[in-house]
């Protein structure tokens, strides 16, 4: 297991450090054998509210080109050989839906909300998730969200098969991303891992 600290309310974004962290429990976990399932989940209040774009409003040409350099956490996440489950509560935008679009499986509470609001900022979806979408929903519905940037519910999201689940106000959004991983870890790893190559391929 992997436990990052509490971050404040107002740190709703996935920052280059937390990227980086994210990225490196995975790699960790991806590389212990004893660990057969990796679960990402957020806070209560939100998942992630999208990249940092205080941030990125401060660097130049030469410093978002080194930023976007190496494995991204979304390829990261994309590609890791072992199942990767996201249990989410409250926001998930921009990056932070990209995040979750690139796991396996999405659990997600009453109170989810996803988006690419990119569009909106005067840019675009840079981690993928324009494309991971457009497999998941279709051509169509995937233009009117990153072309309008539009919110979904959770609710709306399962019923366009972005979400796995939806945890209701009175049950455990937690336990139940974890009650999913706890059963995938009893099955065959070897199984486990093919199985999900082929789906992928």
């Amino acid at each position: 297991t992997h436990s990052f600290p509490t971050r404040r309310s107002s740190d709703l974004a996935l920052s280059i450090p937390l990227r980086t962290e994210l990225a490196a429990a995975i790699a960790a976990a991806e590389a212990d054998p004893e660990i057969r399932v990796i679960a990402i989940v957020g806070q209560d209040e939100h998942f992630a509210a999208g990249a940092d774009i205080k941030l990125m409003s401060e660097v130049d040409l030469v410093g978002a080109m080194e930023m976007a350099r190496g494995r991204s956490i979304f390829q990261t996440v994309a590609e890791c050989s072992k199942p990767v489950i996201v249990g989410v509560s409250g926001f998930a935008l921009g990056a932070g839906f990209e995040l979750a679009l690139a796991a396996d499986i999405i659990v997600a509470s009453e109170s989810a909300e996803f988006g690419l609001p990119e569009v909106t900022l005067g840019i675009i979806p840079g981690g993928g998730g324009s494309q991971r979408l457009t497999r998941i929903v279709g051509k169509q519905k995937a233009m009117e969200l990153v072309l309008t940037g539009r919110r979904i519910d959770a609710r709306e999201a399962e019923a366009l098969g972005i979400v796995n689940t939806v945890v209701g106000k009175r049950e455990n959004w937690r336990e139940k991303t974890l009650e999913i991983a706890a059963v995938i870890a009893r099955r065959p790893p070897v199984a486990v891992r093919l199985a999900k190559q082929a789906v992928n391929a």
